[in-house]
């Protein structure tokens, strides 16, 4: 398996447990949070890092292609 695909499907899995792992925590930490709330708001920050990567590999890659051209 290639390293970017690995690299892939590890983000792909990381964004599908941060909720769910991040509302476990929550819900730890603090019983009577609005744990619902707190799990959307870990959901759109995984959104948010999951563009953030594919924003910096899409420039990486617009970067290394011009640079061999």
């Amino acid at each position: 398996m290639a390293t970017d695909t690995l690299i892939q499907e590890a983000g792909a899995l990381g964004q599908e447990l941060l909720p769910v792992l991040g509302g476990f925590i929550i819900e730890k930490l603090d019983p009577n949070c609005d744990t619902v709330a707190a799990k959307a708001a870990l959901v759109g920050l995984a959104g948010n890092i999951a563009s953030l990567v594919t924003a910096l590999e899409t420039k990486t890659t617009t970067t290394e292609t011009a640079a061999a051209a």
